[in-house]
């Protein structure tokens, strides 16, 4: 019998394909900035604004943030990679602990920016 995913990474998956381009997200953000949802389905209900940042609450009622541009998902990943908490973490458990965080780093852009490291790169053993 195949493992089903839990609800929540289905959840994480529909609402990173909500905001897989520049174009969606800026729809949202623009959405939510001029206070007109017409544009936006139910599928966008929980978005919001919280000071200049587009925001989604999940059913649990966490929040997790939008990052708007790959400038922003890059930062972000820079800023986390560099912890000592994650440090010598690979794709996976560095995904795992972004996805809950973060809308718009899945695990393809986690595998291109740990593979633009070097030191990264250099830790990984060769087979």
């Amino acid at each position: 019998m195949e493992d089903q995913e839990p609800e929540t990474d289905q959840q994480y998956r529909r609402l990173n394909a909500l905001v897989r381009t520049q174009a969606q997200r800026n729809k949202i953000r623009d959405a939510l900035k001029n206070n007109n949802r017409k544009g936006l389905d139910a599928r966008h209900d929980g978005f919001q604004m919280q000071g200049n940042k587009v925001m989604y609450q999940l059913e649990n009622g966490q929040l997790i943030q939008l990052l708007m541009t790959s400038e922003d998902v890059e930062k972000q990943l820079r800023t986390e990679y560099d912890m000592p908490e994650n440090a010598g973490k690979g794709q996976d458990n560095l995904y795992w602990g972004l996805k809950n965080q973060f809308l718009g780093i899945t695990r393809a852009v986690i595998v291109t920016f740990l593979k633009a490291d070097e030191q990264y790169v250099l830790a990984q053993s060769t087979k």
